[in-house]
């Protein structure tokens, strides 16, 4: 019986072969890997420009005057207080954004339900664009996540509504999970293993990127309108490298399609300039040579059985538990410190810049450490560096710019366990529960970002449940498997 991963009398005839040794006669690192990592870069840096606009689209501007309901003129208001006491107030400057938009100046509660409400929907989406994704193909997801993305996002930029945005950004945190949960498992089944540190590495320091383009264009006083516009031009470059893309050959063999994966084996190896031999024969794993393949009702039979070892059985479950665990860790703390930036003083546009410029620097640093000393001990390190300096902001002054200096540090440490945790999936499990595992663990991290916000408005409170989820995350990562799946 042919097992995916061993070698048979026949492979060695060179007419039998397995996906990860065709990828490596085609080229590991060819014309077509290039367009997954650009085509990646580009899904998820889309994924990330909305969510890390959201803190900029509502910077709290101070009152300039209020206007008179009696005269409906403007007049100076006495003090803060008054200002809400009147049906409309003017601002210090006109750098729209949602609450000078929609007047929140005295209603910053209902603010906050922007970003809420897109957190929400992406912790569903994760979950139901997950499960399709392992079912029907990455990349049809991915499309209906990047167009979704785009009409989500071009309603809220010509409607002008409170509610509208707000309905419309749960909307576009749900299609945006059918972006980014797919994006990590089509890369990582479009390549070599070898290659895949770099591409979770490559894929993560989107995220960054994200949020620097966000900060730059944002401080350039542009209002949040041609800012969502942006966002939609963006979105839509997908659309252009799509032609150049099939699915990952790795997900069609799992499904039972062994001629579909051949198919895409071969486009991948006419790009890459090395085309497969004459004799190359591709066998479903599981099947015998000459055995028929499998039926659709046994394949669905297949993946039941996948899912319940998954769910049951101790050499899958308690490692997702452990996994999920710090994907709610990372989520808690990266998205507390991001989405209440503003909280720590100071010039938020500049803090965003320079939280960006330390993610990218800790992605790239942690990939580095990966390759060289594997992923435990740097996971371990990167978690007691970034609780280390949660716990210590309490304690330090009250200077905006050591504050400042404190929390990028901490965004530095826990955007590197990001980058390791991301990994971590893509290492470990089988290729036909992988999406449904990285979005069961998004669901946990989607929890943490939505408790990482609101714990952040008691920063104190925050800083300490950050530092001790790291030091627990510190003895998970020490417990953790080295491998899962065979």
């Amino acid at each position: 019986m042919y097992v995916e991963g061993q070698l048979t009398e026949a492979q060695a005839d060179s007419k039998v072969t397995t996906i990860d040794e065709a990828y490596y006669s085609i080229g590991k690192l060819g014309k077509y890997q290039l367009i997954v990592y650009v085509s990646s870069f580009v899904t998820m840096i889309t994924c990330m420009m909305y969510v890390f606009s959201l803190p900029l689209f509502l910077i709290f501007p101070k009152v300039t005057g209020c206007i008179s309901p009696e005269t409906n003129s403007t007049v100076l208001c006495a003090d803060p207080q008054e200002a809400c006491t009147v049906p409309m107030r003017v601002y210090e400057n006109n750098r729209f954004n949602f609450i000078t938009e929609f007047d929140l100046a005295c209603n910053y509660a209902a603010g906050t339900l922007i970003p809420l409400s897109f957190i929400i929907g992406n912790l569903i989406g994760s979950l139901i664009f997950s499960a399709i994704s392992d079912n029907f193909g990455r990349l049809k997801v991915i499309c209906i996540g990047q167009l979704g993305n785009i009409a989500c996002i071009g309603v809220i930029m010509i409607a002008g509504n409170y509610l509208t945005t707000m309905v419309m950004s749960g909307l576009c945190g749900f299609v945006t999970a059918a972006s980014g949960t797919p994006t990590y498992a089509f890369a990582y089944d479009s390549i070599h293993p070898d290659r895949i540190k770099f591409s979770g590495t490559l894929i993560n320091i989107a995220f960054a990127v994200g949020e620097i383009i966000i900060a730059l264009l944002m401080w350039t006083g542009i209002s949040w309108r041609f800012m969502c516009l942006l966002i939609c031009l963006w979105s839509s470059l997908f659309f252009v490298i799509l032609t150049q893309l099939v699915e990952a050959p790795k997900f069609l063999l799992s499904k039972g399609k062994p001629e579909s994966a051949l198919a895409s084996l071969r486009h991948i190896a006419e790009m890459n300039g090395k085309p497969l031999p004459p004799t190359f024969v591709l066998r479903q794993p599981g099947i015998e040579a000459g055995a028929e393949t499998e039926t659709e009702a046994e394949l669905k039979s297949d993946i039941q059985k996948n899912m319940i070892k998954m769910l049951f059985e101790k050499e899958v479950m308690l490692p997702l538990l452990m996994t999920m665990m710090l994907y709610f860790s990372c989520g808690y703390i990266y998205y507390g410190i991001s989405m209440n930036i503003q909280s720590y003083g100071g010039n938020i546009y500049k803090n965003a810049c320079i939280n960006g410029i330390v993610e990218v620097v800790a992605v790239v640093l942690s990939g580095i450490a990966m390759s060289r000393w594997g992923i435990k001990l740097p996971f371990a390190i990167s978690f007691g560096f970034s609780g280390i300096f949660m716990l210590l902001i309490p304690f330090v002054t009250r200077s905006e710019e050591v504050i400042s200096m404190f929390i990028a540090f901490g965004k530095f440490g826990i955007s590197a366990c990001f980058n390791f945790v991301y990994v971590i999936v893509g290492e470990l499990f089988p290729t036909r529960i992988k999406n449904t595992v990285l979005g069961l663990c998004l669901i946990t991290d989607r929890i943490g970002s939505i408790l990482g916000p609101v714990f952040g408005l008691n920063k104190s409170l925050f800083q300490v449940v950050s530092a001790i989820l790291c030091v627990s995350c510190v003895l998970i990562v020490i417990q953790f498997p080295l491998k899962v799946h065979q």
